[in-house]
């Protein structure tokens, strides 16, 4: 399911979904798959990847938490190091796919 049709299908629940985490994802679309909720299971697998990527992101040692800014996006906080050794804090706006996160990281 795309994050749009997620977004529509579970609204508010979407965002703070994504926010609280991996396990209350898979908790919420575990709990709607036994209810044969199938729709809104999709939608919790679509904010636990969004999740995945975002803790992902985070074990690189950012300068802060990975923002979800609902709509597709995140904000990342890197440090930029400089030659001569001068540093500077950088916010970046990118989608939130794996792609966009690899090439930001330098993978």
């Amino acid at each position: 399911m795309s994050e749009a049709e997620a977004h529509e299908r579970l609204g508010y629940d979407f965002t703070h979904a994504i926010v609280v985490g991996v396990a209350f994802c898979d908790r919420c679309r575990s709990e709607a798959v036994e209810a044969e909720d199938f729709s809104g299971a999709a939608a919790y697998e679509t904010a636990g990847r969004i999740a995945r990527l975002i803790r992902w992101i985070d074990s690189h040692d950012t300068r802060a938490p990975t923002v979800f800014n609902g709509d597709g996006t995140l904000t990342v906080t890197s440090t930029v190091v400089f030659a001569g050794g001068l540093t500077s804090i950088e916010r970046e706006v990118i989608p939130a796919t794996l792609r966009a996160a690899r090439a930001l990281l330098g993978y």
